[in-house]
């Protein structure tokens, strides 16, 4: 229950109960993973299985690119963070996540990022969206977004 009182956001990867993974997270700068219906621990809970740490600041977004092998996170640190993640299908028995890149681009908080295929895309409150490829570096950025422009980069394709 205490961790329900202290997530941020949270997002699922998966197709089938039997193999839900959630990626929460908190107000104290970690993602937490776990298994909706993992192993239960002697106190019936489900343990979580990795703590991603790193941000510095509350952790705003948390997205997984369509495949399960990168994870973005996004946080008022005005980081955006990825993942790679080894055996998310598998993770309870041999999966495991491990920092990616770090990148910098907006002025103010990092609202969301989404991750296509070749590039991802963020969002933050300073009003601008950055177009990044996976090296890290900006292709483009659109300043002043508005609804519609936010729609068609989130919506993206290079």
């Amino acid at each position: 229950i205490l961790l329900l009182l202290l997530r941020y956001s949270a997002q699922f990867f998966g197709s089938h109960l039997d193999h839900l993974i959630i990626a929460c997270g908190t107000v104290f700068n970690q993602v937490l993973l776990w298994k909706v219906q993992g192993k239960k621990d002697e106190n019936n809970r489900t343990p979580v299985l990795q703590r991603l740490t790193g941000h510095e600041g509350v952790i705003f977004s948390l997205n997984f690119n369509k495949p399960g092998t990168l994870l973005s996170s996004v946080s008022d640190d005005r980081s955006i963070r990825l993942w790679k993640i080894t055996n998310l299908t598998a993770f309870e028995t041999n999966g495991f996540v491990e920092p990616l890149l770090v990148v910098y681009g907006h002025a103010a908080r990092v609202w969301d990022a989404k991750l296509l295929e070749t590039c991802f895309v963020s969002i933050g409150e300073d009003l601008v969206c950055n177009v990044w490829n996976y090296d890290g570096n900006v292709i483009k950025t659109h300043k002043g977004h508005s609804g519609i422009e936010l729609y068609m980069y989130y919506n993206y394709v290079p």
